[in-house]
C-alpha cells in the first residue's frame, strides 16, 4: 500500500538524519567530554534534546547514558590496545570519566571484563 511506502520513506529519512548526527558525534568525539549531558550534546548538534533522545532510544536501542558509555568503552579499548603503558586512570580521563572506578565499572558492565583483564587478554 502507499501508506506503507510513505512510512518506509519516513523511516529511511530518519535513519539518514540520525546517521549524519551520529557521525558528527563520533567525528567530534563529543561523548569524550567529561560530564557531557544530553542537553549539551543536543546544543552541539543544533537539535532539540527530545529529538536527540528519541534518535538514541529508537536507533541505538538504549538511553543516552548507556550509549555514551558504550562509545567511551569502544574508545578505551582502542587506547588500551594502542597504548599499553597508559594507566587506567589516564585512560579514564581520556575517555571522559572523572573517576577511574566509574570507568572500570562501566567497562566491566559492557565487556564483562575489567579493563586490566581485557587488556591482558588482548596482549596474549
Amino acid at each position: 500500500t502507499s501508506g506503507e511506502s510513505t512510512r518506509e520513506l519516513a523511516k529511511n529519512s530518519k535513519r539518514l538524519v540520525w546517521d549524519e548526527l551520529r557521525n558528527q558525534i563520533i567525528v567530534n568525539k563529543y561523548y569524550l567530554r567529561s560530564g557531557v549531558t544530553i542537553e549539551e550534546m543536543a546544543q552541539y548538534l543544533k537539535i532539540g534534546r527530545t529529538t536527540l533522545s528519541n534518535f538514541i532510544n529508537n536507533e541505538e536501542g538504549m538511553n543516552f547514558n548507556m550509549w555514551v558509555n558504550s562509545l567511551r568503552v569502544e574508545e578505551a579499548k582502542c587506547i588500551l590496545i594502542n597504548n599499553p603503558t597508559y594507566s587506567l586512570i589516564q585512560i579514564a580521563e581520556m575517555t571522559g570519566y572523572s573517576e577511574s572506578s566509574n570507568f572500570s565499572r562501566q567497562f566491566k558492565l559492557i565487556t564483562n571484563e575489567s579493563p586490566s583483564v581485557w587488556r591482558q587478554s588482548c596482549q596474549s
